[in-house]
């Protein structure tokens, strides 16, 4: 992880390009923001942080070092989230899911969760990033 500095209010992280760090970002995230901001707020922030890292799991392609790349940057009234793999996806977006599939609503959640969010593609790399404002 590196380190945050004097007014730097983004931290990223380097995880391996596992299931298991969805649920390791979700809780480093949240303990960071579980001082300032509202218990509701980190819940959305941290489902939208867990369904865009399990996107770019599925989705996406790892780092030659097996890996993906996590961030939030934390502002007085909302979080930026990104999420950022070595993939270079143009199909992007929301889809119609049946009411019985078990997958394929991930980014209806981010979509719901979010002010905004978008998919940025630069040097060979996908990076999403949603944008939680703090009510």
């Amino acid at each position: 992880m590196s380190p945050q500095h004097d007014g730097d209010p983004c931290t990223v992280v380097t995880m391996p390009f596992e299931a298991a760090s969805a649920r390791q970002a979700r809780h480093l995230m949240t303990e960071e923001l579980a001082s300032e901001y509202p218990t509701e707020a980190i819940a959305d922030a941290g489902l939208v942080l867990t369904e865009l890292l399990t996107n770019a799991l599925k989705h996406g392609r790892p780092s030659p070092l097996h890996e993906v790349e996590v961030g939030w940057c934390l502002f007085e009234d909302s979080v930026r989230i990104c999420v950022s793999d070595a993939g270079t996806s143009t199909s992007f977006g929301l889809t119609h899911v049946e009411s019985d599939s078990e997958s394929g609503r991930g980014l209806a959640i981010v979509d719901a969760l979010s002010e905004s969010w978008g998919l940025e593609l630069a040097e060979g790399r996908t990076r999403v990033v949603a944008n939680i404002a703090f009510a």
